[in-house]
């Protein structure tokens, strides 16, 4: 679960070693500082160009990328990247569709347990959906609280043993 806040610049010029890398664009795209990247290292990506062509150039798209293995490659799977905001990248939305459809499909049986409040939703894409941008958003909200506590036992700690120095 990425977070696009963190404060990181990648130009994604890369070296003509290596080639092209993954550049931070989300000042103009969702999705733009954590989707390449995580795509990059859950699937990894097949060689592109060749090196005398120079590093990959995401403005006109052509250049060189090393083969890069992915820490899932060779095995089924699909990677859902949502964002700690709750934004769900492109791909797990698609799934997400695919899943849907199946679902409310002809001889389709959907055993979700959806919520009993009248204004709750029955449709099976919105409710998965909203649930795992709830449990992004609570998961990151949590790590935060924590991290907040941490901070305040340094203070006080630090208050503490200040005191005790005559």
């Amino acid at each position: 679960m990425p977070t696009p806040l963190k404060k990181k610049h990648a130009a994604g010029v890369g070296t003509r070693a290596h080639g092209g890398v993954a550049a931070t664009v989300g000042h103009l795209y969702g999705f733009g500082s954590t989707e390449e990247e995580y795509t990059l290292l859950v699937h990894g990506c097949e060689q592109r160009g060749r090196r005398a062509d120079g590093p990959f150039k995401h403005d006109s798209g052509k250049g060189f990328v090393e083969a890069r293995p992915g820490q899932y490659s060779g095995r089924a799977h699909n990677a859902f990247i949502v964002e700690a905001t709750g934004g769900i990248a492109r791909a797990g939305r698609a799934q997400a569709g695919l899943l849907a459809r199946r679902a409310t499909g002809k001889h389709a049986r959907d055993r979700t347990q959806y919520g009993r409040a009248r204004g709750s939703t029955r449709n099976f894409y919105l409710h998965h959906t909203r649930m795992i941008t709830k449990a992004a958003v609570v998961r990151d909200a949590t790590m935060i609280r924590e991290q907040v506590q941490c901070l305040r036992q340094r203070v006080c700690a630090a208050h503490a043993g200040a005191s005790d120095v005559p």
